[in-house]
Parts: structure tokens; C-alpha cells; sequence
């Protein structure tokens, strides 16, 4: 079974790369009504492709996966990147103090993408939103503080 997320220690130089961009201006896709600025995006100086990398200031520690709106916020540097430079990364990088994740640019994360943005949309729109709030629920949840009123 192939591994969409791997682990592994943290490091930001690659190999065969090169900074293409370095958070230097707003990437935007009108299409999906998206924009970000990723950290980087490497360049593969034989192959052309794009790796976008994200850095986080927190550690992960014993967590097998990345934290989930971390994770939303690559995959949408992933589309970011695809609409404004023309090439769909198949991989991007998620950069914790002492570790980083290597993440497949999957349809299934960018379905899960689409839907939570969508659904915060919606609760921009309508004030409402349907979670009970929770630690275990909200800790992670990438509208805490933004659309969604609470905090914990």
C-alpha cells in the first residue's frame, strides 16, 4: 500500500533544487477563490517540478500525521501553485521544528480541501455552524479563531 503522508526529520534544503519563490508576493486563483503565500517552492533543476514547502514554527513530536489545517494550508498551496506557475506539484512539504511530512498532492486532499473551505464559506454567510464545540474537535480545526467564534 503506498504511504500518502511519510515522516521524516525535518530539513529544508533539497538536493537537485532550486527556489523558485520565497513567499515574496500573493499567489491567487480566482477559479477556486483561493490565495496564499507558501513559504517556498523548489524547482527541480533537471525536471522542472514543483515541490511547494510550507514551515511551521511548532514542533510535531510523536505525531504520525501532520496537524489537519497545516495540512489544508499545503493543499491549497498546491492548487495555488498549479493555477500561477502552470504545473501541478505531485508532492509538497510540510516543515515542522523536528519534523517535516512529504504529502501526495491527492484528489481525495483536495476534495477535503474544497469542502472545508467551502464550508466555512458558509459559515461566513450564515453565521451558523453545526459543531458542538470540543478540545478534542476544535484543537486542530483551521476555523478556530477565524470564521468560528470560539476558542478554546
Amino acid at each position: 500500500m503506498l504511504r500518502k503522508i511519510v515522516k521524516k526529520k525535518s530539513r529544508l534544503h533539497m538536493l537537485g533544487y532550486k527556489i523558485l519563490y520565497s513567499d515574496s508576493k500573493l499567489l491567487s486563483d480566482e477559479n477556486f477563490g483561493l490565495s496564499g503565500k507558501p513559504d517556498y517552492i523548489f524547482e527541480n533543476r533537471i525536471t522542472g517540478k514543483l515541490i511547494p514547502a510550507e514551515l511551521k514554527s511548532a514542533s510535531i513530536g510523536d505525531s504520525e500525521s501532520p496537524k489537519h489545517g497545516d495540512l489544508m494550508q499545503l493543499v491549497c498551496y498546491f492548487i495555488l501553485t498549479e493555477s500561477c506557475l502552470g504545473s501541478r506539484p505531485k508532492k509538497g512539504r510540510l516543515i515542522y521544528n523536528d519534523y517535516m511530512f512529504v504529502i501526495k498532492n491527492t484528489r481525495r486532499l483536495r476534495n477535503e480541501l474544497f469542502s472545508v473551505v467551502a464550508d466555512m464559506r458558509d459559515m461566513i454567510k450564515t453565521g451558523k455552524h453545526d459543531v458542538e464545540p470540543s478540545f478534542p474537535v476544535c484543537r486542530h480545526c483551521v476555523c478556530q479563531g477565524t470564521v468560528c467564534e470560539q476558542i478554546l
